[in-house]
């Protein structure tokens, strides 16, 4: 298993990344698709700092979920969206927008309210 420090600087740099290319006008799948990885990054960076076993293949509504049952960590304030993210469809290995209503841009504050309650809980940061 990596280390926790490891999962927040690629959900991070995965962030970033989004940023720039939604700038550029990047496919919404491809960004979709980069907003999911690095929530997934961030849960998994919280799991590996509390010792919770996880697979490397994880979805973002089982990571909540293992890091709940498992820890004392509650993410109940934006919760919903992080779920509402997780079951964007798939489609050809990235999520596909032409079926969701949502644009990627609208989740970029979700992601970043976990980037900073990570931070609050992870005592490194």
């Amino acid at each position: 298993m990596k280390n926790y420090k490891d999962y927040y600087l690629e959900a991070v740099s995965t962030l970033e990344d989004l940023k720039e290319k939604l700038e550029k006008n990047t496919d919404e799948g491809l960004s979709f698709y980069l907003l999911q990885l690095s929530a997934e990054r961030f849960l998994k960076s919280l799991l590996s700092y509390y010792g919770v076993s996880f697979p490397e293949q994880e979805y973002i509504d089982t990571l909540i979920e293992s890091l709940e049952e498992k820890t004392t960590v509650k993410l109940s304030e934006f919760k919903e969206e992080l779920y509402e993210l997780s079951f964007i469809p798939y489609e050809g290995g990235c999520a596909s927008s032409t079926v969701y209503e949502k644009r990627p841009d609208s989740f970029i504050s979700t992601v970043e309210k976990l980037k900073r309650f990570v931070e609050e809980e992870l005592p490194v940061f």
